[in-house]
């Protein structure tokens, strides 16, 4: 009798642990890979690792939750996340665009963070078509980051304000649009900066975006939007 009853409990257990495992999230899965799905190519970025481009019939937003595209998103990344070389989407990207087309495609668009400061340049952008397909991925993003990385500047905003405007012998003809922390990738590193944006006062031709190191002040670099 003591056999059977222990049978009995170890067969009830094992039912609901199969039962819990059904009943997860698909993104508990770490063996999903975009390889097995069919007729769905991709390329990775050589140095990152990351994905590049997909394209195909990678998923469905009727699998997910097609009211929430954004948060279906996370849950397809998280699902993939083997392929996308991010192990941790939600804190490790932010929502940057999400547009519906005339043709009501959904375009996402998610900027990659650090302690939730953005590295310049990353983005990963999501595609679901009007049958809410998701047919297309690319971007080009940094993957997870196995160090702790330090999002704290030794720099004040205001000093890298003023050593950005220092830059140009025109400065009183122009101000200061917006400024930010950002990581910016230097020789495949990322290094904690100020992107600070300068634009023309009145209508004077200027836009130019600045980088100024957090830690040292020294500039590291000058974008000439106008040229863009």
């Amino acid at each position: 009798m003591h056999n059977f009853i222990k049978y009995t409990l170890l067969i009830a257990v094992s039912l609901f642990l199969v039962y819990c495992t059904g009943s997860n999230n698909r993104s508990t899965n770490a063996k999903v890979s975009i390889a097995d799905l069919p007729g769905v190519e991709f390329s990775t970025d050589k140095e990152l690792g990351t994905l590049k481009l997909v394209k195909g019939n990678i998923a469905n937003l009727n699998d997910f939750d097609v009211s929430d595209p954004v948060q279906s998103a996370f849950e397809i990344i998280q699902l993939f996340r083997n392929d996308f070389k991010l192990f941790d989407p939600e804190n490790e990207l932010i929502l940057s665009k999400n547009q519906k087309d005339d043709l009501g495609f959904i375009h996402i668009t998610f900027e990659r963070v650090i302690n939730r400061v953005p590295i310049f340049g990353d983005e990963l952008k999501l595609h679901f078509n009007k049958r809410n397909n998701l047919y297309y991925i690319n971007g080009n993003y940094h993957p997870s980051q196995n160090s702790n990385i330090n999002p704290s500047p030794s720099l004040a905003k205001a000093k890298a304000e003023e050593t950005a405007l220092g830059n140009f012998s025109d400065k009183n003809k122009i101000s200061i649009q917006n400024s930010r922390l950002v990581f910016l990738p230097i020789n495949g590193k990322l290094k904690l900066s100020y992107e600070i944006n300068l634009i023309g006062k009145e209508s004077y031709p200027f836009n130019n975006t600045v980088f100024i190191d957090a830690e040292t002040g020294k500039s590291l670099g000058i974008i000439n939007n106008l040229n863009e």
